[in-house]
């Protein structure tokens, strides 16, 4: 009997829960869908860049760092510099989206810091206060560069993000870390060498495959 009873009672309220969640995820992953920028899908395929160039940049840590590492890695690359704002309070949602990649070692993250070169110990310092994670690299502005990554990516605005796959560019004016949803999808997507506006368009069309991505895997992309 008083099994009976429980069922009664809670078996019901089960499925409300149950249904209460569903319409709740439902309604963010909408919500993440709704707060896209409205551009038209091949404003990511209009740049000059095709490639990133094989070139040596300076590390945190004084090392030298040869963009060939990341001939078989996709990349999430975040051009900013020290007195940013908008740079520096992307830094949280950064290091959420690189918790979220954690586990997949073939997605790289990769702060390049344009910079003159006299701002080189307050790098530094940021990125040690502020524990900026993944690679972190010193481009001096103001000296001369066998490539000029500001012309090269069409680099006017910061923060500027670019997604790469195997050194290729997926495409430029990438989701930044605080676009939830649209960002995760973007880089997963690339991962299977889809451009940038082939990946914003099966999102703003709320194409199945993007939906089943977001519901999925909507509570992690949220914490």
């Amino acid at each position: 009997m008083e099994v009976m009873e429980y069922k009664r009672c809670f078996v019901p309220l089960i499925k409300k829960l149950t249904f209460c969640s569903v319409a709740l995820l439902g309604m963010y992953v909408s919500n993440a869908q709704q707060q896209m920028p409205s551009l038209p899908s091949n404003v990511y395929d209009q740049q000059k860049a095709t490639s990133l160039p094989i070139m040596e940049l300076e590390t945190i840590d004084s090392t030298i760092f040869n963009t060939a590492n990341l001939a078989t890695k996709t990349v999430y690359i975040d051009f900013w510099f020290t007195a940013c704002p908008p740079c520096l309070k992307e830094i949280p949602f950064a290091k959420k989206l690189q918790a979220y990649f954690a586990s997949d070692t073939n997605v790289v993250f990769l702060n390049i810091c344009i910079e003159n070169a006299e701002r080189k110990e307050v790098w530094k310092k940021i990125v040690k206060d502020k524990q900026i994670q993944g690679i972190n690299i010193f481009y001096t502005r103001n000296r001369p560069q066998k490539i000029n990554l500001l012309r090269l990516f069409n680099i006017v605005d910061y923060p500027t993000y670019v997604i790469l796959n195997r050194l290729q560019v997926m495409g430029l004016k990438a989701p930044s870390p605080s676009e939830k949803g649209w960002v995760h999808w973007a880089i997963f997507q690339a991962t299977k060498n889809v451009p940038l506006s082939t990946s914003y368009a099966l999102l703003t069309n709320k194409s199945k495959a993007a939906n089943d991505y977001l519901t999925q895997n909507w509570a992690l992309i949220d914490r």
